[in-house]
């Protein structure tokens, strides 16, 4: 229910609700944005199964406390679906109610169904924020001698120059002259270091 009428409300369906919301977030519609969701959770589940891979690998040769509470921690990373995230908003404990006319079955408010939808669909990128976490402190304790700064950023415009076979340094916009001068940086540095150790 949203909008006045004469009566100060409107009886709105769930449809409605759905683009009313939608349209006051000024975003696109869930469905949408379903292709983008999904590759972020294909991304996901392969960026876990390397730092298992790499973690039981380690673990395989010296055992190691850090090490296993990391492994512990990314092996609980889910994705959390629409029906989680459901249930997550109906209400928990015993219900009463004096309303002989109440309905007895829970539901949920549009504006919640839409709720649901949103933290399903954000679930894949909160689970790879906190990979990428779990995967930095791995690297900062086991490999941080080995680890070069500054770190390649992850940026769309290196996927565009592979895809286009080009050189970042040819691509256009500030995000490639930005990645562009990562490399140089890095570049640099590893010319210094191949003149140190073999003048």
């Amino acid at each position: 229910m949203f909008g006045p009428d004469t009566h100060g409300w409107a009886r709105r369906t769930h449809e409605e609700v759905v683009t009313h919301i939608t349209d006051q977030a000024n975003t696109l519609s869930p469905e949408a944005m379903k292709p983008s969701v999904t590759y972020a959770g294909d991304t996901l589940n392969e960026v876990q199964a390397d730092l298992e891979s790499i973690l039981e690998t380690a673990l395989a040769e010296a055992d190691d406390a850090f090490l296993r509470r990391q492994l512990e921690a990314i092996q609980q990373v889910r994705v959390m679906g629409t029906q989680s995230a459901r249930k997550s908003l109906l209400p928990s404990g015993p219900l009463s109610t004096r309303d002989p006319t109440a309905d007895p079955v829970i539901a949920l408010a549009p504006h919640q169904e839409f709720i649901a939808v949103v933290e399903s669909m954000q679930s894949p990128y909160v689970g790879l924020d906190k990979l990428v976490r779990l995967g930095n402190q791995v690297a900062s304790e086991q490999f941080l001698d080995v680890l070069w700064e500054p770190p390649i950023p992850e940026r769309t415009i290196l996927k565009d120059a592979a895809a286009a076979a080009v050189p970042i340094q040819a691509m256009s916009g500030q995000a490639a002259r930005d990645v562009a001068d990562v490399f140089d940086q890095l570049a640099t540095r590893l010319e210094q270091q191949m003149k140190e150790e073999y003048p």
